[in-house]
């Protein structure tokens, strides 16, 4: 009769004891497990579900609010970084004033400018106006703190002068290059005039001494001579001395217009001692 039935071929392994129970108790508490499942998704979705609209409302009441501080204290400091730039930034130059001399036919203009930066050098070209018309523009500089005059002389015509600023460069002085940059141009820029005298006779001139005080030698000294009564500018001239060596005393004599009779000149030093080319070595 055994005969009859095939032989069935196992998996060579037997089923334990502690197996064949775990295999009871899990078929028989199958649909359990399945409901069980499915309430711990049901109850994770609620919670989930309920911290987002806790998050979202702490946003709405709070978030939002300190989202909307944050910006402004954002904005507040792209505000002071500004206000700090320009506070280091270069002040411009200021025109302090300016006047002019008719002489005939022509007329000699002259413009006050100050750089109000102790620790920036400028240059700069401009030009002066005749009746609105431009003249030549021209380049200059201005010193760290430097007060100082520019002259066109020889304008030809007569009428309204006015002086324009055409355009800026402006130059840090590095106090790690350069400590004290005052005392660094005074000490190059030490010049002093005496026995000014005026003559008529055989044309009208001066004649005075100007002397190097500083220890410094340069190629060409360029000065701007102003004509004065008393205190009061009548005129101005311009006056170059080549190589003026430190310690050097050297006489002048310059010729003036034949109306002007100033008992009292100021020498305005027009020198870049910034530039290592004007000096002599």
């Amino acid at each position: 009769m055994a005969e009859d039935f095939p032989k069935l071929n196992g998996t060579g392994e037997e089923l334990t004891e502690k197996q064949l129970k775990w295999g009871y108790w899990f078929t028989a508490h199958r649909l359990q497990l399945y409901k069980g499942l499915i309430w711990f998704f049901i109850i994770f979705d609620i919670l989930l579900g309920g911290y987002n609209l806790y998050s979202w409302g702490d946003y709405l009441f709070f978030g939002y609010f300190n989202d909307q501080k944050l910006l402004t204290d954002i904005r507040t400091s792209s505000l002071n970084f500004q206000s700090l730039q320009e506070h280091f930034a270069a002040k411009p130059i200021v025109v302090e004033g300016s006047v002019s001399f008719p002489l005939g036919d022509k007329t000699d203009a002259l413009v006050l400018l100050r750089n109000p930066n102790n620790n920036f050098f400028v240059k700069f070209d401009y030009t002066f106006l005749l009746n609105g018309q431009v003249l030549e523009r021209q380049s200059s500089f201005l010193l760290p703190g430097e007060l100082k005059y520019l002259a066109q002389l020889g304008i030809k015509g007569g009428g309204e002068i006015n002086f324009n600023l055409v355009g800026t460069s402006w130059h840090r002085i590095s106090t790690r290059e350069l400590v004290n940059p005052q005392k660094f141009i005074a000490e190059r820029l030490q010049f002093e005039t005496s026995e000014t005298q005026t003559f008529r006779e055989p044309y009208n001139h001066l004649t005075f001494n100007v002397q190097n005080n500083s220890f410094y030698n340069y190629w060409q000294a360029d000065f701007l001579v102003l004509l004065k009564n008393y205190e009061t500018i009548i005129g101005v001239e311009k006056l170059a001395l080549d190589n003026f060596n430190a310690g050097e005393k050297r006489p002048v004599d310059l010729r003036i217009e034949g109306g002007l009779n100033p008992n009292n000149i100021q020498l305005v030093p027009d020198l870049n001692v910034f530039d290592e080319a004007i000096y002599k070595r």
